[in-house]
């Protein structure tokens, strides 16, 4: 069984949304493994994202996906081709913004030549923020689709916000989808490498990613998600925000609902940019090797070499 997510064309970063530490792509991935799907081809209308590519790079999960580019045509089987699979099969197809735990074995048993469509409802807490998902079993019959509901829970994530919503959700808890951060206590989630100091107040629920910083006095609210090396300096309050890996929130800075780059801060209630002063944001900086060390290292490769 293949299946196949197309990126949406005015936002073909969709799945980089960050949900309790873990990218949405990664959590579909994940979810298309557990019902025994092969492989997951993700198409886009332009070139892949290089920041797509890094990510299935950098995760086990990558190896499930196929990525391609410049895809013209909307028909599944066609798709599959592009990315080098052979698929004479029915081909599951969901969108770029759906996340869902069902268990979607009962659709491909449905005895139709027709195409199937899987409603799946949102959990009652997400009633009012997301709608239901819908995932599509193209079978390539022209005849009108059959249509089914299935249990489990599915949403459609319109914005960052919604995302953010779902991983206070999973922080808490409250869904079973793994967080892959070591629980310090009920609802605080500490990244691999991440420091926080002794000093800093983290209101659950909480996350802090892999190698990010949490300096004294600081205070980190409910929702606070916080990307891999990411940084909230002394003093800084950030109450129920995600802040993008790489970000450095400046000494002082106070933040509330809001997603969080180096470029800026977006307020979820109306994505207009959060008022701060300059320097609040900033990029971090990555740590290089000093001259004398890399020096070191290329005499230590030479002689490796000739001794070989």
């Amino acid at each position: 069984m293949y299946a196949l997510i197309s990126a949406h064309p005015s936002d073909p970063l969709t799945g980089l949304y960050a949900i309790a530490g873990r990218a949405l792509l990664l959590r579909q991935l994940a979810w298309m493994r557990t019902i025994g799907v092969d492989k997951t081809v993700v198409a886009f209308r332009s070139r892949v994202p290089a920041k797509v590519r890094a990510l299935l790079e950098s995760d086990p999960l990558g190896q499930d996906a196929i990525c391609v580019g410049n895809v013209a045509t909307q028909k599944p089987h066609l798709i599959l081709e592009r990315a080098g699979l052979q698929c004479r099969g029915p081909v599951l197809t969901i969108g770029s913004s759906t996340l869902g735990d069902a268990d979607l074995g009962e659709s491909f048993l449905v005895d139709t030549i027709r195409d199937v469509v899987v409603t799946i409802a949102p959990p009652p807490e997400l009633a009012g923020a997301a709608s239901k998902a819908y995932v599509r079993l193209v079978r390539g019959c022209a005849l009108p689709a059959f249509r089914m509901q299935i249990s489990g829970w599915g949403v459609s994530l319109p914005s960052t916000r919604v995302a953010a919503l779902v991983g206070e959700m999973v922080l808490s808890q409250a869904w079973p989808l793994a967080v892959h951060a070591h629980q310090r206590r009920p609802g605080i989630w500490i990244g691999r490498g991440a420091r926080v100091s002794p000093r800093a107040k983290l209101v659950a629920p909480v996350y802090v990613g892999r190698n990010a910083v949490v300096e004294s006095d600081t205070y980190l609210g409910p929702g606070t998600q916080l990307g891999p090396r990411s940084v909230v300096a002394r003093g800084a309050q950030v109450s129920g925000c995600v802040v993008r890996s790489d970000t450095v929130v400046g000494e002082g800075v106070v933040l509330h609902g809001a997603e969080v780059s180096p470029r800026g801060a977006s307020r979820f209630a109306d994505g207009g940019p959060a008022s701060l002063s300059a320097g609040a944001l900033r990029r971090r900086s990555r740590p290089r090797l000093r001259p004398a060390i890399v020096l070191g290292l290329t005499i230590v490769g030479l002689l490796a070499s000739l001794v070989i």
